[in-house]
């Protein structure tokens, strides 16, 4: 996929080739995304660290809107628009939130929906052990 961030740059899922990536479906409406973001940002010091990305995708809405939603939650890992919901689509989703961890050749191998603590050691643990050994 190829989408915009809260700069107006363009990221794409390609831009992460070789590394383990968490994509993350929600909406500012979805009380399960709003519960699991604080854990998304104690997960995101850590993936940092870990050289794992995180790619929140958000399915419409208006951008100043979400704008305002992600400062106000202090949401500080990388934040993408699917405005036309176009991307959500091509997805295997099943609701909100769905998310999927990609490992480092590009390959789906987990997909959780609902709200989870990301921050939990058995899930990052699980994540980190993708990581092709350098």
């Amino acid at each position: 996929f190829s989408l915009v961030n809260l700069n107006g740059e363009t990221v794409q899922l390609s831009d992460f080739e070789g590394q383990v990536v968490m994509v993350n479906f929600w909406a500012t409406w979805c009380p399960p995304c709003r519960y699991e973001i604080p854990s998304m940002r104690r997960a995101w010091e850590k993936m940092q660290r870990q050289n794992v990305m995180m790619l929140a995708i958000h399915v419409g809405g208006k951008e100043g809107k979400i704008k305002n939603f992600v400062r106000k939650n202090k949401m500080d890992f990388p934040v993408l628009f699917d405005a036309n919901s176009e991307v959500y689509k091509k997805w295997p989703t099943g609701g909100y939130p769905s998310t999927f961890i990609v490992n480092p050749q590009g390959k789906i191998v987990y997909q959780a929906i609902g709200g989870r603590q990301w921050d939990a050691p058995e899930i990052l643990d699980v994540i980190f052990g993708l990581q092709t050994p350098t």
